[in-house]
């Protein structure tokens, strides 16, 4: 019997760094300050990248936030 060939879309692993790396590195960007210790960026590192997303969203909100009130 012949074995039916899927076809899936794979994500290589750089893809998968890449986008941890641009959420982290725009993270420790906009709220480094606010990791004062190894473990704070061990923590960080721990995240999944809906975690991660979350967190920037979250960051932003604030800077909109704080803009609004100066506005």
């Amino acid at each position: 019997m012949k074995k039916k060939e899927t076809k899936r879309k794979t994500i290589s692993a750089s893809e998968l760094v890449t986008t941890r790396a641009k959420l982290v590195g725009n993270i420790l960007y906009y709220a480094g300050d606010e990791f004062e210790t190894t473990d704070d960026i061990t923590d960080l590192a721990m995240e999944s990248e809906e975690e991660l997303v979350d967190r920037l969203i979250d960051i932003l909100d604030y800077y909109y936030d704080q803009y609004q009130q100066l506005s």
